[in-house]
């Protein structure tokens, strides 16, 4: 039951980064959540030296 539960939760996150990701990049960017978690990481930081 808690597998079910963590794969939705996992979907969601998924989904989420997603959806940020195409915000970022117009959508053409289609890759893995570790690869989308990489990119939105780097893409925070540079954001954050530029304030």
């Amino acid at each position: 039951m808690w597998r079910a539960a963590r794969q939705k939760h996992i979907q969601r996150d998924l989904q989420s980064t997603q959806l940020m990701t195409d915000s970022i990049f117009g959508g053409q960017f289609q890759a893995t959540y570790q690869q989308n978690a990489l990119v939105l990481k780097i893409a925070t930081q540079r954001a954050l030296k530029k304030v």
